[in-house]
């Protein structure tokens, strides 16, 4: 009986098992912690990262111009004023596809004595005006004109897609009403906003003496 009784009393097996059980928990626990602080943070950091890239698409501008800027005159045999401004756009590198509707756009043109905020569809009435002089070769006669140079995407002409270019006109008025027409040594900026990502900005000085074609670079 005594030995039973001596047997009952001795509980080192049950310690070490208890031991174990305890660190198995710890191990347990522990691990579930460790993933769920992982989880978390690769959650932050991918929602960080597509902030950022957000954040970066809309501060570049999706356009970049190619080649020079060139302005033409109303006369070419008695040049008064500055009657047209022309620049070749192309996609930034990994800029999605843009919008090359006229009327998706939006254009912002200052200058000394003008400031003038529109889309590329204009009425006439402000410095940028619809070109009406219809002459053979002009364009399609909007406040900006914008022809397609290089087009091999599926998304057709209405589109801008890597590796494509255009060829963008803003049409200039005379003076008139609150208008004072672009005049040699004047200085201009142009802003070409699409729906998405930056702006793209023009911005140069006019020649002390005008031709009939002026390349502003």
């Amino acid at each position: 009986m005594k030995i039973f009784n001596r047997f009952y009393r001795d509980n080192s097996g049950i310690t070490g098992l208890e031991t174990a059980i305890i660190l198995i928990a710890f191990v347990v626990v522990a691990a579930v912690f460790a993933f769920t602080v992982m989880t978390t943070g690769l959650f932050s950091t991918e929602k960080a990262k597509t902030t950022a890239q957000a954040a970066l698409t809309e501060a570049s501008s999706s356009f970049i111009t190619k080649g020079a800027v060139t302005a033409t005159c109303d006369d070419p045999a008695a040049c008064a004023y500055v009657n047209s401004i022309t620049f070749t756009v192309a996609l930034a590198s990994g800029a999605d596809a843009q919008t090359l509707s006229a009327g998706e756009l939006s254009f912002l043109y200052t200058d000394p004595n003008n400031t003038m905020r529109t889309s590329g569809l204009v009425p006439v009435g402000g410095i940028i005006t619809v070109d009406a002089d219809g002459a053979a070769g002009e364009p399609d006669g909007n406040g900006v004109d914008i022809v397609s140079i290089i087009d091999t995407g599926p998304g057709g002409t209405g589109s801008l897609e890597a590796g494509e270019s255009a060829s963008v006109t803003v049409n200039l008025a005379a003076t008139g009403g609150a208008v004072t027409q672009l005049e040699a040594g004047t200085k201009f900026r142009i802003e070409m906003m699409a729906p998405k990502g930056g702006t793209l900005i023009v911005e140069r000085d006019i020649p002390k003496v005008l031709t009939g074609n002026m390349n502003l670079n």
